[in-house]
């Protein structure tokens, strides 16, 4: 509908000789990989993402890497609600130290390593689903251990001061604090914890715990802490 937004579409893939989709999925999902032509920047090719979404009745997300440019088209149509299901997850299992569900992209499922982000802040209206995240992360981190007995993967605590819904961590091995004192001392036992490591992976020549675990000269289990109602 907006002649001058064709243009610029043919424009650059009329100089674009050597550009062929990738499909990512069996879902008709395709990648593109390309250097943009000289006299085209990459925000005036990003400004066109939505137009490239509606062409396709679907979604397109653009980015840069490096001198390449990244697009991804897809006429997927994404669902609104979608199960939670630990077998997607446990594929990462092996590749990262905490593999955390993110949710559904039109590549696909989503997960990141919370050992590499460290820290997550959530966000959201109430009835958002803020709570059904952190059930499902917090499940996700405990379900870790299953079948490791005598060397958890994961030390799981929460700071619960609101209504208390998840006191159901306490029986598969979780850390809860329900109220202010409880919660006063969780915090003094965790910063104790975490001086007393910070000593021993000093002392063996690594930065980081993920640093540690690689050199394989000790173990010990990853803490995250979830507290709820910051």
């Amino acid at each position: 509908n907006n002649k001058k937004q064709s243009r610029f579409i043919r424009k650059i893939f009329k100089k674009i000789k050597s550009c062929k989709p990738v499909p990512l999925s069996k879902e008709s999902t395709w990648l593109l990989i390309f250097v943009l032509p000289e006299g085209i920047s990459f925000s005036e090719f990003k400004s066109q993402e939505q137009l490239f979404a509606d062409s396709v009745h679907g979604n397109c997300y653009i980015e840069k890497r490096g001198k390449s440019v990244r697009m991804t088209i897809s006429n997927v149509q994404l669902k609104k609600v979608y199960p939670y299901n630990y077998q997607l997850i446990a594929k990462h299992a092996e590749s990262m130290f905490l593999p955390l569900p993110i949710g559904f992209s039109v590549t696909g499922f989503v997960t990141k390593d919370l050992a590499k982000m460290l820290n997550i802040l959530l966000i959201g209206i109430p009835g958002a689903g803020k709570s059904n995240v952190q059930h499902a992360w917090t499940y996700t981190m405990l379900r870790l251990n299953k079948g490791r007995t005598d060397k958890p993967r994961v030390v799981v605590a929460f700071i619960d001061l609101k209504i208390g819904e998840f006191g159901w961590i306490k029986q598969y091995g979780g850390l809860y604090a329900r109220t202010p004192d409880e919660a006063t001392k969780l915090i003094f036992q965790l910063e104790e914890e975490n001086n007393r490591r910070a000593k021993i992976i000093e002392n063996s020549g690594s930065r980081k715990l993920s640093g540690y675990l690689k050199s394989k000269k000790g173990y010990m289990p990853w803490i995250v802490l979830f507290v709820d109602e910051l």
